[in-house]
C-alpha cells in the first residue's frame, strides 16, 4: 500500500463516519459509489484498492476487486496517517528518512520501520499530547486498543473536559483463530517449515504437536508459526491490538518492536516476539 492508498483509506473512513453521523444508511452498492468517495478517487493518481466489511449485514464491498496489492496492517496505516497529518499541520513534508520508513512499513509491513515512524510521529499518546491538541468542548473521541491504554485515555480525555458520554471505546483483545484477508486458503496440518532446519531455540507448539528449531531469518514467532501452518490469530502484526496474545507455557522472549502495552503475565504477543530461549506455546 502506498501513501496514496493510505490517504484513500483515511478519506474512506471520513466518508463512512460522515454517512453514519448523518443517520443515512450507506447505499446498497457500497461506500465506493458515494459522491464524496467517487470525487476523491478521481483526484488520485496511482493504484488504489480498498475493502469494507459490514459486520451487521455480513456484506463485503470491494473497490477494484481482484487486484492484488501489497498491504500493511491498519495500525501501520494509522501511524502513517498521523505522520502525514502532522507534516501537513506544520506546513512541511515527510523527511527522506521518514519517507523511507513509511515505504517499508506499508509496502513490506516492516515492524521496525513502523516503530521508527511511530517514534517520529510522537510515540505513545499521553494526556500532555492530548492537551496540546486543544480539543473543543463538544469533541467526540473514539479510542481503540488494550484495556489499560483505553482506561488511561478515558481518564485523560475526561480531565480535559470531554463529555464521558462522547468517549467511545473498542477493546482490542484475544479472539478465536483469525487471519484477516486470507480466504479460501487450503488447510494444512502443522509441519516443519521448508528449507534447511533452523538454528535458533526450539519452539514447541503444544496444541499442534510440533517442536522445531526457530528459523532466525523469521521476524517473529508469528511469522515462524505461519511458515509451519500452525493455526494462529492476528490482526495488526505490530504489537498494538493484542489479537495474537498466546499463553507462554515456558521460555523467554524479546520484543521488537515493543508492544503498545505488554500482555498479562504468562502471555506473549507472538506478532512482535522472538525467542531468547526454547519456548513452549499453547498453540
Amino acid at each position: 500500500m502506498t501513501a496514496v492508498r493510505a490517504a484513500a483509506a483515511v478519506a474512506l473512513a471520513t466518508a463512512l463516519f460522515a454517512t453514519a453521523a448523518s443517520g443515512r444508511p450507506p447505499p446498497h452498492r457500497g461506500p465506493f459509489v458515494t459522491p464524496a468517495m467517487t470525487a476523491f478517487l478521481r483526484t488520485r493518481a496511482g493504484n488504489i484498492t480498498a475493502a469494507v466489511y459490514n459486520v451487521g449485514s455480513g456484506r463485503l464491498f470491494l473497490y477494484r476487486p481482484g487486484v492484488a496489492e501489497a498491504e500493511a496492517s491498519i495500525a501501520k496505516v494509522d501511524i502513517l496517517a498521523t505522520a502525514l497529518y502532522e507534516a501537513q499541520r506544520d506546513g512541511t513534508t515527510l523527511s527522506a528518512g521518514e519517507q523511507t520508513a513509511a515505504t517499508a512499513a506499508i509496502e513490506e509491513s516492516d515492524n521496525d520501520a513502523a516503530s521508527a515512524l511511530y517514534s517520529a510521529a510522537g510515540g505513545r499518546l499521553s494526556k500532555d499530547k492530548l492537551e496540546q491538541l486543544g480539543l473543543p468542548a463538544g469533541a467526540a473521541a473514539y479510542v481503540c486498543g488494550p484495556a489499560g491504554f483505553m482506561a488511561e485515555m478515558q481518564d485523560a480525555l475526561t480531565v480535559l473536559g470531554v463529555d464521558p458520554a462522547r468517549i467511545h471505546t473498542e477493546l482490542f483483545g484475544a479472539l478465536p483463530p483469525l487471519n484477516p484477508g486470507l480466504t479460501g486458503q487450503p488447510h494444512r496440518a502443522p509441519h516443519p517449515p521448508g528449507g534447511p532446519p533452523g538454528t535458533g531455540p526450539q519452539i514447541t507448539f503444544a496444541r499442534s504437536g510440533l517442536s522445531v528449531p526457530f528459523d532466525t531469518s523469521q521476524r517473529s514467532v508469528l511469522d515462524f508459526a505461519d511458515a509451519c501452518d500452525v493455526p494462529t490469530r492476528w490482526s495488526c502484526r505490530a504489537g498494538v491490538c493484542h489479537t495474537c496474545v498466546t499463553p507462554l507455557l515456558s521460555g523467554d522472549i524479546a520484543y521488537a518492536p515493543e508492544p503498545l502495552e505488554p500482555p498479562a503475565a504468562g502471555q506473549v504477543l507472538i506478532c512482535c516476539a522472538r525467542p531468547r530461549t526454547d519456548l513452549v506455546l499453547d498453540l
